[in-house]
């Protein structure tokens, strides 16, 4: 009927994986609700716009900021979600 240790095992891994998962869609959650409406715009303009229509310069002048400014926001809010995980320190 099966291997029981084999089955717990996968169950068990299946868990943190789900646990982690969760874990970070939260911590996404946090840092996007926390943004303002132009940065907001751009993480939807560059990370959930699909198919992607626009290229980072676009999406800039869309969002009203040059190119630079654009990859240094994006930065700042993937260094806000690592340091919400833990991953990176302040």
């Amino acid at each position: 009927t099966g291997n029981p240790t084999e089955a717990k095992a996968i169950r068990l891994t299946t868990n943190k994986l789900i646990r982690r998962m969760e874990q970070t869609c939260k911590a996404i959650e946090i840092i996007i609700n926390a943004l303002p409406e132009e940065k907001y715009r751009l993480v939807e303009l560059k990370y959930w716009t699909r198919p992607q229509m626009l290229t980072d310069e676009g999406i800039a002048r869309e969002i009203g900021c040059d190119r630079r400014t654009l990859y240094r926001w994006c930065d700042a809010i993937i260094l806000a979600i690592g340091i919400e995980l833990g991953l990176v320190s302040e």
